[in-house]
């Protein structure tokens, strides 16, 4: 078995979906395997989430974890149902919740309906969910892996679900403005459960070195989604902080990074070239390569978070954290006017004169109250609850 493991993952990855499907059918038998010995699905399972895409993908689904456990535990059964072998492996080590093999239209039409499922969660769009959409009976409801202001968010596939659980205001507005004909009564606010883990920040203040968290997103695989800047002007930042005694990096690149873009890919080694470089000679304290399963929890113990247009820059407003953003050279003047987060957070698309005196200065002043007040539009008043407690009464509320 260790063999025919070995030969799946040594497949070249340039066969693209081919490889990844070879990949996952090697896997089966180590996956039933790892599957029977997980404890009897239960008879009714009224929430279920289909997830279809490999590895690679996993933190896309790995971080609702922990709400969908509150959910099973507050409510009732949650399975999830894994559409790639090697997928199904790596979550039996992460989750107790129940797993089925879903990589047939019959097994997951049988499951929906001797198990009595009332609620089927998606964490993205990618287009194996109509696979599972077209089953009738069920609510189909979008939950997103994160909150950002990439175009992703306002795809016209969200017509495609019954329900879309939003952060809040800022996501609602977003939606309605870019989708034509879509329904404002799909749209449940529900704030982003994810951050009701880490309610109070780090104090990072007065800390040395100042350790800053650079977490760019990948290249995207059209001109519309391309956020990415690490090839400009993240690499030429990283490389002046990696050089100053007074910062730490600890970089946390997205993890589809370069794997469309060889500028980028060759970006990012640069960067993890230079951390390696300081390890050799001995200064492990002055960088590192993040490899924290929990974005939130690098998030929460940086003195100031780098990064992109994306979800990590909103879970650093919603974790009242310091923030700078950069954007990319193609990021045109009128894309960036059609951000409102843009108008709230400091942010870079080309390196200013002595950068690393103006990340200290953001890094020790307050968090700026347009940043907060951003916050309260994104993610909601507090005062409604936490997230966790918004999503599971959301989701009890679709039971039949």
């Amino acid at each position: 078995m260790r063999q025919v493991i070995k030969f799946s993952a040594s497949i070249s990855a340039s066969m693209g979906p081919v490889a990844a499907k070879i990949r996952s059918t090697l896997a089966e038998p180590a996956a039933r395997k790892a599957l029977a010995s997980q404890e009897p699905m239960p008879a009714a399972v009224p929430f279920a989430l289909y997830f279809s895409d490999a590895p690679r993908g996993l933190y896309q689904l790995e971080q609702w974890l922990f709400p969908l456990k509150q959910l099973a535990t507050s409510v009732g059964p949650v399975a999830i149902m894994a559409g790639n072998m090697l997928t199904a492996l790596s979550l039996r080590k992460l989750t107790d919740l129940p797993i089925l093999l879903a990589t047939s239209s019959a097994t997951i039409e049988n499951f929906v309906r001797s198990r009595s499922v009332d609620v089927i969660f998606y964490v993205n769009n990618n287009q194996a969910n109509f696979t599972t959409l077209r089953i009738n009976g069920p609510a189909h409801v979008h939950l997103s892996h994160g909150e950002s202001e990439k175009s992703s968010m306002t795809s016209n596939q969200l017509k495609a679900y019954d329900f879309c659980f939003i952060a809040g205001t800022a996501s609602r507005d977003r939606i309605l403005a870019n989708v034509p004909r879509f329904d404002p009564a799909k749209l449940v606010h529900i704030g982003r459960p994810q951050l009701d883990r880490l309610e109070t920040p780090q104090s990072c203040e007065g800390l040395s070195p100042l350790s800053v968290l650079y977490a760019p997103t990948w290249e995207g695989d059209s001109p519309a989604m391309a956020y990415g800047s690490v090839a400009a002007p993240g690499a030429e930042l990283a490389a002046q902080i990696l050089d100053d005694a007074r910062f730490r990096l600890v970089y946390r690149p997205h993890p589809k990074l370069g794997s469309l873009s060889p500028t980028h890919r060759a970006a990012d080694q640069k960067i993890r070239a230079g951390i390696r470089r300081q390890a050799a000679a001995g200064f492990t304290h002055r960088a590192a390569l993040d490899e924290n399963r929990n974005p939130l929890e690098s998030i929460n113990r940086a003195g100031l978070v780098i990064t992109d247009i994306s979800a990590m820059a909103m879970d650093t407003i919603g974790l009242n954290k310091k923030l700078l953003v950069l954007t990319p050279p193609t990021f045109t003047a009128d894309k960036a006017r059609e951000m409102p987060m843009l108008a709230a957070i400091k942010h870079w698309e080309s390196l200013p004169a002595e950068p690393l005196e103006q990340l200290l200065n953001i890094a020790h002043a307050p968090v700026p109250d347009a940043q907060v007040q951003y916050r309260d539009h994104v993610f909601g008043s507090e005062a409604i609850g936490t997230g966790t407690e918004r999503f599971i009464a959301a989701s009890a509320n679709l039971l039949g």
